[in-house]
């Protein structure tokens, strides 16, 4: 692994959860493989509308506002090339806004999905880094999964701040876009 993918603190294990500022945190995917991955998010709010903050390739996509709604941004789309070495896509959760009740980060492997393949997340050698700007808080989730897929479910905040890995390879079809809140904005 790269030297910025090993700068995490500390690596959650499956299934384990923390708790997080609501406000001032970066999230970073990062890969050395010569592949396309993209970082999404996708929210929930009280009263049940869902949204996502990804790629604006998508007809519907934003790359989000730090100043309005929903308070999350994207810095764009790294990888598209597909060459080695290290790629990243950085994103901020500027606040979590009181109308969210949680947040999915995801992320997509789009190589392997335009292209029809089926590997696993585990071959790309990444990791999704969560932190606030005081760096008390410094969460890494690997992408470890073996399982084939395209979009990897590796985290949920809810509205308190409450980070838990999830660790799930989704593929295109209803368990994805029924089961992620905002998903079905991807289709267009």
């Amino acid at each position: 692994m790269s030297e910025y993918v090993l700068a995490t603190k500390y690596v959650l294990a499956e299934k384990e959860s923390v708790n997080l500022p609501v406000e001032g945190l970066d999230v970073t995917l990062a890969w050395n493989a010569p592949v396309d991955l993209d970082l999404m998010f996708f929210y929930k709010k009280t009263d049940g509308t869902e949204g996502g903050v990804f790629s604006n390739y998508f007809e519907k996509g934003s790359l989000g506002s730090n100043k309005v709604f929903p308070f999350i941004t994207l810095s764009g789309d790294e990888g598209v090339d597909e060459a080695e070495g290290l790629k990243t896509e950085e994103g901020r959760i500027e606040r979590i806004d009181p109308n969210i009740t949680e947040i999915h980060i995801f992320a997509v492997n789009w190589t392997d999905a335009k292209n029809g393949n089926t590997a696993s997340f585990a071959n790309y050698d990444g990791m999704v880094q969560i932190k606030d700007a005081s760096g008390n808080h410094d969460y890494g989730i690997p992408l470890a999964s073996i399982a084939p897929g395209y979009f990897a479910h590796l985290a949920t905040i809810d509205a308190s701040g409450r980070l838990t890995r999830v660790d799930n390879v989704l593929g295109v079809g209803p368990d994805f876009f029924e089961s992620i809140p905002g998903a079905k904005l991807l289709l267009a």
